[in-house]
């Protein structure tokens, strides 16, 4: 498939001009702001594309929308970035499929219900028993669902005619393990519809599974995306090749209901996700077919214009971003630069700033390079949904990061080949691999290195 790209504006000028400029950290030589458009200030060509549609929360009306091929999502935290996804449930938004959702204990009406769309093709689940629990599951087989393998189940709920203090139940369950290993969130819902902020976390055979993640996402209309995603750390105990069942289901009953108060009583759902990942990432419609939906990774980069930025000169960078949960891939790339005038391949690849976050020992931190040599990671405990704004320099053979304000490394051994002009990837390396999942805003670059001062006041 032929490449796109979205090019906002070129702007070239030579670099001399802007040789010696110094103390004046509000001027970057390239501002690119992310708010709500690909629009910005500076030199070089902005480059983004994505391969497919995707699904994204509005920052103003915060209903759910699709964005066409290389079109940004801008969402509340700047532009949402991530890696290729899978959506393994071939039933999304088909609740009334009874060849793949089990029911118990309710009825489905599908006519005429606001999903989060703003349109009316939401799901109502509305209770026939007087049964505790009343709900859907959707059981999807992996043949290669390993040690630390993570499943991550999310779907968008809204309270309907349930009373507010009404528990909702998420659950996901090993059933080829035995005993059956498996993680239960329990949710409130509020007096506007929402699923309250808190939940309780009920673990079955707890040395078989270890939580990962719970998330909670706020939309317009009484919506909510809720997720929680186990990471199971045991191995095979079934024959090879005969897989993994992974129940994923979700719940919903009346306090007291020995009355048969719960009769009649409704919940609204839309769109199920089930994704081989630590953390839900953006909702990925499936149609039924029996074939997984994917979703394209996100590309953003700077490509440099007459040596404008030029990674063999002194330079800064810095950009906020915002994590959206533990590390599911071992390192994400922050930073990345690549020389396109190194004979290899037709480029020098140069890892700068790194997330990593590791989940067994619940530690997480900013790995930072000079070249090709390898620096600190640092700080430990860095918080898996935290906002920073990360920095860094180089003058020299020295580099430099810092994260919110704080000088945290310096690394005077940083080697480089020195090329000719470099492109800066921000999300992702070269190859587009490593890809950073989370939100990048205000990517700021400087043709000089700032100070130690003038870096933490950016």
């Amino acid at each position: 498939m032929a490449r796109k790209t979205s090019i906002v504006k070129s702007v070239e000028m030579k670099l001399g001009k802007f040789q010696g400029m110094t103390g004046n950290i509000a001027s970057p030589v390239c501002n690119i702001p992310l708010e709500q458009s690909l629009a910005y200030d500076g030199f070089g060509s902005l480059f983004y594309e994505r391969l497919s549609t995707g699904t994204y929360v509005d920052r103003t009306t915060r209903l759910l929308k699709t964005a066409a091929i290389d079109e940004p999502r801008f969402e509340e935290d700047g532009l949402l970035v991530e890696s290729d996804g899978i959506n393994y449930c071939l039933d999304s938004n088909l609740f009334d499929d009874t060849s793949r959702w089990v029911r118990s204990g309710c009825s489905i009406d599908s006519t005429s219900h606001t999903s989060p769309t703003g349109i009316t093709n939401a799901t109502q689940l509305i209770s026939t028993n007087t049964s505790a629990y009343k709900g859907l599951k959707y059981t999807r087989k992996f043949t290669d669902v390993g040690l630390t393998q993570a499943i991550s189940f999310s779907v968008f709920v809204r309270r309907g005619t349930v009373d507010p203090a009404n528990i909702f139940h998420l659950q996901v369950v090993n059933r080829s393990l035995s005993p059956n290993p498996g993680i239960k969130a329990t949710f409130t819902f509020d007096a506007d519809g929402y699923i309250t902020k808190s939940a309780v976390i009920t673990e079955y055979q707890t040395d078989q599974i270890d939580v990962v993640d719970v998330d909670i996402q706020k939309l317009d209309g009484g919506w909510s995306r809720v997720s929680i995603s186990p990471r199971f750390v045991v191995p095979y105990d079934i024959t090879p090749g005969n897989g993994h069942n992974i129940e994923c289901s979700f719940y919903f009953h009346e306090w007291n209901d020995n009355t048969g108060s719960s009769i009649g009583k409704t919940i609204h759902l839309y769109g199920a996700q089930i994704e081989r990942s630590w953390y839900s990432t953006s909702y990925i419609p499936s149609n039924g077919t029996g074939i997984e939906t994917t979703r394209s990774k996100d590309i953003l980069r700077v490509e440099s214009s007459r040596n404008i930025p030029h990674i063999s000169y002194d330079y800064a960078m810095t950009l906020d971003i915002k994590l959206r949960g533990p590390n599911r891939s071992g390192y994400q790339r922050i930073f990345y630069t690549s020389d396109l005038n190194t004979p290899s391949n037709g480029r020098e690849n140069t890892r700068l700033i790194d997330w990593r976050y590791d989940v067994n020992s619940n530690q997480g931190g900013f790995v930072v390079y000079g070249g090709s040599t390898y620096a600190h990671v640092l700080p430990s405990y860095i918080d898996p949904k935290g906002r920073y704004r990360i920095g860094f320099r180089r003058v020299g053979n020295e580099t430099c990061a810092f994260v919110n304000g704080s000088i945290l490394s310096k690394n005077s051994s940083a080697t480089y080949s020195g090329g000719a002009r470099g492109w800066l990837w921000f999300g992702s390396d070269s190859l587009e691999n490593q890809h950073f999942d989370g939100y990048i805003s205000n990517i700021r670059i400087y043709d000089r290195a700032l100070s130690d001062d003038e870096l933490l006041m950016v």
